[in-house]
């Protein structure tokens, strides 16, 4: 447990309200401090309640991105021309030709996050051995049957079903993607570092690199676990 943002008042550990569903916050108040799963907040205007998100005709989990929607109208005019290309370097590429939707999208998300809700330091260094980084994970999810299911009897046996397969199979699959996206899809080493594809259109075929002195990106600030995916 640990604790995000600015407190009002000193934090009391009984007062603290742990929440598991997103219907609990309907019942908050403001200056409550509350906690899900490891990081406390404390609840005030700035808050979103689940009914909010959910309500009609503005629900929240619809709403798109405006500055990338308007970005990628720009920089692609037609259903096609986005097809086995780098969509960020095309971005990047067409905010470099000047003012418009393009280099706009690219400030917003280059810019820092607000002071109240950037993480320090010492939040990220403390959150990374405690998230999927951390060979803890394991422990995590046979404690909550997530990926190996509980034991079926005193016999130590174990209930594998066809649902708890699929469920390891699916969470593979989205890790693999991930390590897909990362490394730069189906491209051979050689092919990375020569830039020669084969296709020489592949989709994500070359991920662009971090190298010594590259500006921080603003996402940096984020407690963000390399292994979550």
């Amino acid at each position: 447990m640990f604790f995000v943002g600015e407190f009002t008042k000193p934090v009391v550990a009984k007062d603290i309200v742990h929440i598991r569903d997103s219907v609990e916050t309907e019942s908050l108040l403001r200056g409550t401090v509350f906690c899900q799963v490891g990081p406390c907040f404390e609840w005030d205007d700035d808050c979103v309640k689940a009914s909010v998100l959910e309500q009609q005709p503005t629900r929240w989990r619809q709403l798109a991105d405006p500055y990338c929607d308007a970005a990628l109208v720009d920089t692609f005019p037609s259903a096609t021309s986005s097809t086995g290309i780098d969509l960020l370097e095309s971005v990047q590429h067409q905010a470099s030709k000047g003012p418009g939707p393009a280099r706009d999208f690219i400030e917003h998300v280059n810019s820092l996050p607000p002071e109240s809700i950037r993480a320090s330091h010492a939040q990220i260094l403390r959150a990374k051995p405690g998230g999927f980084a951390s060979a803890r994970i394991t422990r995590v999810l046979h404690s909550v049957s997530y990926l190996v299911p509980g034991k079926s009897s005193e016999d130590g046996k174990y209930s594998i079903t066809q649902v708890t397969n699929d469920r390891t199979y699916k969470r593979l699959m989205e890790t693999l993607q991930m390590v897909l996206d990362v490394m730069g899809g189906y491209a051979a080493l050689v092919e990375r570092e020569t830039g020669k594809l084969n296709p020489p259109n592949a989709p994500h075929a070359l991920a662009p690199e971090r190298k010594a002195g590259d500006p921080q990106c603003a996402f940096d600030y984020f407690t963000v676990s390399p292994g979550a995916g």
